[in-house]
């Protein structure tokens, strides 16, 4: 996944200790990979943030929502959230310390021109508000068990040790059955 900067001029409109203002717009984005998993995001990320001066740093903070297309984890179907996230930035005028003074270990900063980069923050908005486990509804069953009618040589219940029931007493679950 390559993030574009979507930068903001924030520099001289926000000069001012106590300036505010508002940013609306979307994130243009084709996809998010976390790890395996992957997440198309067709109309992109739209956000709605206000940006203050705190006379030390640009304040960040807003919301996010994107509609997500990815593939549900138990049955693999096609499925569709809709995710909102905060979104949170802090972006330093001066990174210089005084002596002894503890520095910051991680920080953004306004750039020379005036700018700032959202992107980062707001795509970290909708990514820390992904599921664990992507479902297509909650009730999902997961891939059906059943073998398909039209599989040759398909396995009968007596060949693989099960009962009508579906229990096999050779399973290493098999222990199982009794504690329900």
């Amino acid at each position: 996944m390559n993030l574009d900067p979507l930068y903001l001029q924030v520099l001289p409109r926000l000069a001012n200790t106590g300036s505010a203002e508002q940013a609306r717009g979307v994130l243009t984005l084709a996809s998010i990979d976390v790890g395996h998993r992957h997440f198309d995001v067709p109309q992109g990320i739209v956000y709605d943030a206000d940006l203050v001066n705190t006379s030390e740093a640009i304040l960040l903070s807003g919301t996010a929502s994107a509609v997500l297309h990815t593939k549900c984890d138990r049955c693999l179907e096609d499925t569709q959230l809709s995710i909102t996230g905060e979104i949170q930035g802090y972006y330093l005028f001066d990174t210089t310390h005084a002596p002894g003074e503890e520095k910051l270990e991680a920080y953004e900063v306004v750039d020379p021109s005036g700018r700032i980069d959202i992107a980062p923050p707001v795509l970290a908005s909708i990514v820390f508000e992904l599921p664990t486990v992507t479902l297509c509804r909650e009730d999902c069953e997961g891939v059906s068990a059943q073998p398909s009618p039209s599989s040759a040589g398909e396995e009968s219940a007596e060949v693989s040790g099960e009962g009508a029931d579906g229990y096999n007493p050779e399973s290493p679950f098999a222990a199982l059955k009794d504690l329900m």
